[in-house]
């Protein structure tokens, strides 16, 4: 059996690619046990689709094959690439060696880039597209966000308004279970763990400043999604950094491409 499975804790992106193009090929779309939804997404999710992912056991992975969706990196979801048979993604290759990467702000859209002149998208499908792209451009605020996504999400009859964010953007909670798990990530290239908060302001960052401080290897972001800001802290090797951006920026493309330049 064929799945297509997105990210581990996944978010509205990872599960609309997953359902998307499980519809296109003909494939089934699966997670595996023990992940749940983002609870940022919940909303978003449930607006566009009924959520009934097959559940892959863990004892069970290794007796299927897989097509990713949203990740690359195989230690993200079934992590032996021998399962892998193809890979469509939207963040930089730092995996599966053949995966098929388009720079769009959810790997949804790109998928719809991909299948638009070969695949008849019906209604149901162009909004969970649109859906993706709300989560995964923080309502059209990212740095990720660009010219070409909105033409295309225009092209799928759908115009970004400050209502969605008001509709569906929702704060994280803070406590400590938050910090470890909230939009955890592994990077096994870098051996570097993240996690974000996105909050509408920055009342508890220190406390979070200070948690990302005691971790390991550990890339922490403070979204402050009513003053546009975004607060980085990065415990890397014994060197603690901070950082700044004066705009909502993306973990996936701004904030782990300019790490990678700091290492090199």
């Amino acid at each position: 059996m064929i799945y297509v499975i997105g990210h581990n804790n996944p978010d509205a992106d990872t599960i609309i690619s997953s359902k998307l193009l499980a519809d296109i090929l003909g494939y089934e779309y699966a997670i595996i046990e023990g992940n749940d939804i983002e609870k940022s997404d919940i909303n978003l999710i449930k607006d566009c689709m009924d959520y009934a992912p097959v559940i892959i056991k863990k004892d069970d992975i290794s007796n299927h094959k897989y097509f990713l969706v949203d990740h690359n990196d195989v230690k993200q979801s079934v992590n032996d690439e021998k399962l892998v048979i193809g890979c469509i993604d939207h963040h930089p290759k730092i995996g599966y060696d053949k995966a098929i990467i388009g720079e769009y702000c959810a790997t949804a859209l790109f998928i719809y880039q991909l299948y638009k002149d070969k695949y008849n998208f019906n209604e149901q499908q162009k909004k969970q597209i649109f859906m993706a792209v709300l989560s995964d451009s923080k309502f059209g605020r990212s740095s990720r966000y660009q010219e070409q996504d909105k033409l295309l999400i225009e092209k799928l009859g759908f115009t970004i308004t400050d209502d969605y964010f008001f509709k569906y953007f929702l704060e994280t909670e803070l406590s400590l279970y938050s910090f470890k798990n909230n939009g955890y990530k592994y990077y096994d290239k870098y051996d570097l763990r993240s996690t974000y908060i996105e909050r509408l302001g920055i009342e508890g960052i220190v406390n979070y400043q200070e948690f990302v401080r005691k971790q390991n290897n550990f890339l922490g972001i403070w979204v402050d999604a009513l003053n546009n800001k975004t607060y980085v802290f990065l415990n890397y090797k014994n060197n603690f950094i901070t950082e700044e951006y004066p705009f909502l920026a993306s973990r996936g493309t701004t904030i782990i491409n300019d790490f990678v330049k700091k290492l090199n």
